[in-house]
């Protein structure tokens, strides 16, 4: 039996991809990609295609505060993003709680851009009125080709 193989990105055939085991490159996140298997026998001829598969980078975030302020001064909230398609111009989230009685209250939403570093810094305003325990989490959506990701909690401590 004679088999040949080609693998395509987006219905075009990637040059070179001839073979059973294709390793996906960074052009190929968020591409489809699939495989096209020609087996000849006895004169008899089977094409088989794969399933189509989409690669997808994947991401990493993770979040720091100091584990106590003074109330009445600035929470400075440090976080990573990693991604192996590569962070720059990535939009990251960070959510605000304070804890209020037995409940978490939504307290702000912020956005900010991650620079090519990965590495981004915010600031919350802690009133003095507003002791007690808060929480900061961060979320990345993901981009074309690249995982959506989440951070644990970052607590704090407003004394």
């Amino acid at each position: 039996m004679s088999a040949t193989y080609q693998w395509f990105r987006a219905n075009v055939p990637i040059a070179g991809a001839t073979t059973a085991v294709y390793t996906a490159t960074r052009a190929d996140l968020g591409q489809p990609l699939k495989l096209v298997a020609v087996a000849t026998e006895y004169g008899r001829t089977v094409t088989v295609a794969t399933p189509v598969l989409t690669p997808m980078a994947t991401s990493k975030l993770t979040l720091e505060t100091r584990p106590t302020i003074r109330a009445g001064g600035k929470a400075v909230v440090r976080g990573t993003l990693s991604t192996s398609a590569g962070p720059a111009g990535r939009i990251v989230r960070i959510t605000t709680w304070q804890k209020v009685g037995h409940r978490w209250l939504l307290r702000s939403n912020v956005t900010t851009t991650v620079s090519k570093t990965g590495n981004f810094t915010v600031k919350q305003r802690i009133r003095s009125s507003q002791k007690g325990s808060w929480r900061f989490k961060a979320f990345y959506a993901g981009a074309a080709g690249v995982k959506a990701a989440q951070s644990s909690y970052a607590p704090l401590l407003a004394r």
